[in-house]
This record gives C-alpha cells, structure tokens and sequence, in this order.
C-alpha cells in the first residue's frame, strides 16, 4: 500500500494550517490572541511519559510577541513549503 499521496496531503494541510496561523499572529494580534486562548488546551500524558508533563511556556512568548512569532512560523513554513515541493 502506497501511503505517499496520504502523506502529500497531510504535509499540504498542516502546511497550509500553518501559515494561515502565522498571516493571523502578524496581521492581528488581538485576534490571533483570541483564536490562541480559545483553543489553547493541555493533554495530561502522565500514564505514558512523564516526562512530557512538563510544560514549556512558548505561548507565553507567542502571546507576548504575536508579530515576531508569526514572522518566524511563516518563515519556518516557507522553508518547509520550499523544501518539500522541491524533493
């Protein structure tokens, strides 16, 4: 079973989700803001890997600085847009 084409389009979304999150943070923050508060949330992985429990704050950084943490995920989206339309 070929699951390439599967892959190109899971790439294609995330991509896609992503960018579409960074133009959000760097053309409204307030908005971005929001967006990120509402669908922040915490998945306790405790029976599996504690060691995941423990929590790096980047969102404080992404709520702090929305502008510079969208610039760096369009960027790191456009790498990996370039990257993977050029394999």
């Amino acid at each position: 079973m070929d699951t390439r084409p599967f892959f190109d389009l899971l790439v294609s979304v995330l991509l896609g989700f992503s960018g579409l999150m960074g133009l959000l943070a760097v053309a409204s923050p307030r908005l971005f803001t929001i967006v990120s508060s509402k669908n922040s949330g915490w998945v306790d992985s405790a029976r599996f890997f504690d060691f995941l429990d423990r929590r790096i704050d980047i969102d404080q950084f992404a709520l702090d600085r929305p502008r510079a943490f969208g610039t760096l995920v369009l960027a790191s989206v456009a790498v990996l847009a370039y990257w993977y339309g050029t394999r």
